[in-house]
């Protein structure tokens, strides 16, 4: 029997929804208790991080950054896309440190221009594996620097905030054009981390278990707050995947969800085993109606979250955006 690890919902108030949240009494409150959190504007976009997306893989393969030789180039390969990727934040390292900016030390990028031979195996994971987690633990954060800031890359950010997913949603789905006829709706994930950090503690601690080769092949990264006030401000964390892949092989895109089902149902017996037969909700999809846009962002601004607190490393052009959506979405609070 196959585990079905998406519990969809149809948010038709947003009012009650938000009540069902934030009330002790009912069961959500705690089904939400340590999960993160990821807003959409719209159901046209599935849990794939960027730099797996069509339109991302074409126009960076096809950059200069692509720096294979053309008999290699262009192949759609996993390859191409490691190299590309590695070369990309390598340049993001230099660059930054080149500019003074408070960026990790990473032996990795520091002291390689290219992929060299022996870093291959580990890079077919997309990054490093379950083995060397800790010593690659700087290249983890310049890599979620690098995507915070807009790079593609394998990462997929998450909050542990939900009023942060909840603004993300909002306002994307209000600067649309077709926000106002459109019969869209806006997607609030939900993922259950302490689900997988259970799960890693169990493989850790007890003996009695065949867990060979058990390893959840999604691990969360959360970036060092002090290096970035945006992502201390919007409680960023990051999810990546580890899956082995074959380098030479064509890429396939996976969504997170598809990636977890396949594994959930490859190791049910484990699982159930860890979770005594009642496995817990992993994610949750809610599904909320783009008309709701502008009551999201009123209750949102009373609870003081907008451009300039969840963009608080922008300065004033946070600031500048913020009133912009007072005076195109939220005015009539004042």
């Amino acid at each position: 029997m196959e585990y079905n690890i998406i519990n969809e919902e149809q948010i038709l108030d947003f009012t009650d929804f938000l009540a069902s949240i934030y009330n002790p009494g009912r069961p959500r409150n705690f089904l939400l208790y340590g999960y993160v959190f990821r807003g959409e504007s719209t159901t046209k976009y599935t849990l794939l991080p960027s730099m797996l997306r069509e339109y991302n893989r074409k126009i960076w393969c096809e950059s200069k950054l692509n720096h294979l030789p053309l008999k290699s180039r262009l192949k759609g390969t996993n390859f191409e896309l490691i190299n590309l990727e590695f070369f990309m934040l390598r340049q993001f390292y230099e660059l930054s440190n080149k500019r003074g900016l408070p960026i990790p030390e990473c032996k990795l990028l520091q002291e390689n221009f290219y992929i060299k031979q022996n870093e291959k195996n580990n890079l077919r994971y997309w990054y490093p594996t379950e083995d060397s987690l800790m010593e690659y633990s700087s290249f983890y954060m310049i890599a979620a620097l690098a995507q915070h800031y807009g790079l593609p890359t394998r990462l997929l950010d998450w909050s542990y905030d939900l009023e942060t997913s909840l603004y993300f949603a909002a306002s994307n789905a209000l600067k649309s054009q077709d926000n106002k006829s459109s019969d869209d709706q806006m997607v609030i994930w939900a993922i259950n981390k302490r689900w997988f950090e259970f799960i890693e503690s169990i493989d850790n601690k007890d003996e009695s278990i065949d867990n060979k080769g058990k390893y959840i092949p999604i691990k969360f990264i959360t970036p060092l707050y002090h290096l970035n006030n945006n992502l201390c401000a919007q409680r960023g964390t990051l999810s990546l995947c580890i899956e082995r892949i074959n380098p030479t092989a064509k890429v396939k895109p996976c969504p997170i969800n598809e990636i977890l089902a396949n594994w959930i149902n490859e190791n049910q017996d484990f699982v159930s085993h860890i979770f005594q037969g009642k496995i817990p909700p992993l994610l949750f999809k809610y599904l909320i109606s783009v008309h709701e846009c502008e009551n999201i962002m009123k209750y949102l601004y009373f609870k003081n979250i907008n451009a300039s607190t969840i963009f608080q490393g922008a300065s004033f052009s946070s600031v500048a955006e913020a009133v912009r959506e007072l005076a195109f979405y939220i005015g009539d609070v004042l």
